[in-house]
C-alpha cells in the first residue's frame, strides 16, 4: 500500500512542479520587470525595461548591413522569453523579410539581462513581444546616419 501511495504521489506531484517552473508571465503580471540597466528613480520597472530595451535596439541594430542589401524599411515582431536566470530564450520573429529576421535574432541573442523579472521576490520567466521598425528614421539626422555608416566601414 505504501508503494502504491508513493507511485500515486509521484505521478501527480512531479508534473505540477514541472509546470510551475515553466510558467511564463507578461510584463503586466510581474512585480519587477527584467533589469537591463539603470533608469531614473521616478520611473517604474516596466517602463524602465521598455525604455532600455528600445535604447538597446536602437544602439545595436546593424542598419548599415540592411541598407547595403536594400532591405529598408520594414517591420518585425519579436517574441522572446527571459527565463528565471535572465537568459533570453525562445526568440521568434514574424516578418516578411529574411534579412530583418536575421538581424532581429542577432539583436536578441546578444541582449544581456542583469536581473530577471520577479513576483514576490522570486525570479520568474517573462514572455514579451515588441515591434521593431527598421528604417532610417531611427536616426535623429542624416549626420548621425553618416557617422554610424563611417564607423561600420
Amino acid at each position: 500500500m505504501k508503494h502504491l501511495i508513493f507511485i500515486f504521489s509521484c505521478f501527480f506531484l512531479f508534473p505540477v512542479n514541472i509546470l510551475a517552473q515553466s510558467q511564463t508571465f507578461s510584463l503586466s503580471e510581474v512585480d519587477k520587470a527584467p533589469f537591463i540597466s539603470k533608469c531614473t528613480d521616478s520611473i517604474n520597472s516596466a517602463d524602465c525595461f521598455t525604455e532600455k530595451l528600445n535604447q538597446y535596439i536602437k544602439r545595436n541594430i546593424d542598419i548599415m548591413k540592411l541598407v547595403k542589401k536594400k532591405n529598408l524599411p520594414g517591420q518585425a515582431y519579436v517574441q522572446f522569453v527571459i527565463n528565471e536566470t535572465g537568459e533570453v530564450k525562445q526568440v521568434k520573429v514574424r516578418t516578411r523579410n529574411k534579412y530583418l529576421e536575421k538581424e532581429a535574432i542577432r539583436l536578441f541573442a546578444d541582449l544581456k539581462i542583469k536581473q530577471p523579472a520577479s513576483i514576490n521576490s522570486k525570479n520568474v520567466s517573462l514572455k514579451h513581444t515588441i515591434p521593431i521598425t527598421f528604417n532610417l528614421l531611427e536616426f535623429d539626422s542624416y549626420e548621425e546616419f553618416g557617422r554610424k555608416f563611417k564607423s561600420k566601414n
